[in-house]
């Protein structure tokens, strides 16, 4: 009796089992050779990848059929590296760049096989700039005081009750001393003194003229000759007014610059994603960099890093309100 019969005779359960499972791997094998027989080629995205030290990466792998129809193969591909150091495979098509250099990539999906190359430049160093404390102008210098008026000497106490000097007769214009006909009384005096031997003025003087000598104190203005006027205190000019500071970070023109650009292999529905921006004076973008990811590998960062390139900004200002290249830090929320 052959030992099928006898299986079939006896009824042994695990030799049924070790049938069945002949027959499905016969015919999975099968139905894998004549699907591999029909694949024409494997592409990876995004091409000429570039990435830097401490980011990760996210490719997504086609494969094409006799018929030209696409299939996604990202999870079911074979990838391999050629450098670990480099770059590390961490799952599908997610590879994290560890440092600078470049390493050949290889995907395969049945009896296809693509390689590329995948660059991996120096890590970004953040340098923390403060902020520039503007610095207030200097307040007002306070006004200068009037000056005080000088005051005679007071005589000493034994000349306090003598009485005080003649006052000096001032009549019209000089006449000569010998002159027979001058009047004596009305001769002026060429100086007059007080009891300290202070001058309180030397020379003679017509009616409404000036003397010769000022007396102790006064303060000389005008011009000689002249009636002149008190002296006035200067007004010190007013302070400079304080400079303007117009600078201004650059912004976003629309609230969710990436709404659309929802990885469609994402399994999280919500996802955060901080960029490094630059700015051009025109609101054009410069370059993009990826600082972080949350979830990471789900394409979230290339997702940002795409629709950022396309997007319009409000340009940096400098201080003098002129347009500038400006570098600026962004987080991008992502919701399915």
């Amino acid at each position: 009796m052959s030992p099928f019969s006898r299986i079939l005779n006896f009824g042994d359960r695990s030799g049924a089992i070790l049938i069945g499972v002949a027959l499905f791997a016969s015919t999975s094998i099968h139905s894998t050779l004549a699907l591999a027989a029909y694949m024409r080629d494997v592409t990876v995205t995004p091409g000429d990848p570039v990435c830097r030290a401490g980011e990760s990466i996210q490719f997504e792998a086609h494969a094409r059929s006799a018929w030209n129809s696409h299939l996604g193969v990202t999870n079911s591909a074979f990838w391999t590296v050629s450098d670990s150091k480099i770059a590390s495979h961490a799952g599908g098509g997610f590879f994290r760049c560890a440092s600078e250099g470049s390493v050949t990539i290889t995907t395969t999906y049945l009896n296809r096989s693509t390689t590329f190359t995948l660059k991996v430049e120096p890590a970004l160093v953040m340098v923390d700039v403060p902020e520039e404390k503007k610095e207030e102008p200097p307040p007002p210098p306070p006004p200068e005081p009037d000056p005080e008026p000088v005051k005679p000497a007071e005589p000493p106490p034994e000349a306090k009750n003598d009485p005080p000097p003649a006052a000096a007769k001032v009549g019209n214009l000089l006449t000569a001393p010998d002159d027979p006909k001058a009047d004596k009384s009305d001769e002026p005096y060429s100086f007059l003194t007080d009891p300290n031997g202070n001058e309180y003025g030397s020379g003679a003087a017509a009616i409404g003229g000036t003397a010769d000598k000022a007396p102790p104190g006064a303060v000389a203005s005008g011009k000689p000759g002249g009636t002149g006027d008190a002296t006035k205190p200067v007004t010190p000019p007013p302070p400079p007014p304080p400079a303007v500071d117009l600078s201004r970070k650059p912004t976003l023109n629309v609230a969710d610059p990436c709404k659309g650009f929802f990885p469609g292999d994402a399994d999280d529905d919500v996802a955060y994603v901080q960029v490094l921006v630059t700015i051009k004076p025109g609101g054009d973008v410069s370059s993009v960099t990826v600082l972080s990811e949350n979830p990471k590998g789900q394409g979230f960062g290339k997702a940002a890093r795409t629709c950022l390139q396309s997007a319009k900004f409000q340009p940096g200002l400098d201080k003098e309100g002129k347009a500038t290249t400006a570098t600026q830090q962004f987080n991008i929320r992502f919701a399915r």
